[in-house]
């Protein structure tokens, strides 16, 4: 009877190791050196970062960091413009990503610029469509993310300092075809679906830097980012669990039961 929970417990085990099966998709390292070294974000770490659009520029510096000695200041000059680290393949995501980032927004002050632009990150499929994004509006402080189905930047009712870091998460939910934002380690608004319905699988985040309102005037902008990583678990935001498929029991107890047997054998032969 001794061998019934000792097995209870293995299969306990098993349960809560592929619940809780982690993997990294990509950690900047803080971009430190040696991978990084001062001068344009694109191409550095052996050739991974790349961008698209025009009218921005992303540099690595030493001056405003997080942490460590280096960071990426992102500045907004005339036009949209986005910069990611293209992986060697498309990763394996499970239920949930994880994209963590922290971000020092400095305020923009100009004549007739009412909001913008708008610094952050979006999740985007291999089909190049968005999951989610969260960021910061450099003139308002506002907290915004994409609506979902509209794309539409909206404020979360939160509202972010300027000129210090703060800590970001965006959490892409592929069971729940959802997202959440974490400012500060504290959530502050999960969605209700993904920017763009019918999206599917996760293929890079871009530090982007938009216009968050209708241009002319032109919506010009610092911000700086620092120890963005991106992750998938199977396991939720706070560490909490995410039940096994009711069809991955079966093949359990058959294992449990079998190693059951198995001990009973040793045991009898003692």
């Amino acid at each position: 009877m001794r061998a019934v929970p000792w097995v209870c417990g293995l299969l306990a085990s098993l349960s809560i190791a592929c619940s809780s099966f982690a993997g990294t998709v990509y950690d900047s390292g803080g971009f430190e050196p040696q991978r990084f070294s001062p001068g344009a974000l694109t191409g550095q770490d052996g050739g991974l970062w790349m961008d698209s659009g025009s009218g921005a520029s992303a540099v690595v510096q030493t001056t405003t960091v997080a942490s460590g000695t280096q960071a990426v200041q992102v500045n907004r000059n005339d036009g949209d413009m986005r910069f990611f680290p293209i992986l060697p393949t498309t990763p394996a995501v499970q239920r949930f990503v994880f994209i963590n980032w922290d971000m020092n927004v400095s305020r923009t002050n100009l004549n007739n610029v009412v909001f913008g632009p708008f610094f952050g990150i979006e999740a985007y499929t291999p089909a190049t469509t968005i999951l989610g994004a969260a960021g910061v509006d450099a003139t308002t402080g506002d907290l915004l993310y994409e609506a979902p189905k509209t794309g539409i930047l909206t404020e979360t009712g939160t509202k972010v300092p300027f000129g210090k870091f703060n800590h970001y998460e965006l959490v892409i939910d592929n069971s729940a075809k959802n997202f959440s934002i974490y400012f500060n380690n504290k959530l502050i608004k999960k969605t209700s679906g993904f920017v763009d319905p019918g999206s599917t699988g996760f293929s890079d985040a871009d530090i982007s830097a938009l216009a968050a309102d209708l241009e002319p005037p032109t919506e010009k902008g610092t911000a700086f980012f620092d120890n963005y990583s991106v992750t998938t678990s199977n396991t939720g935001p706070g560490g909490r669990t995410i039940p096994l498929p009711p069809a991955v029991w079966p093949g359990l107890m058959t294992l449990g039961l079998g190693m059951l047997l198995v001990r009973l054998r040793q045991v009898r032969r003692a």
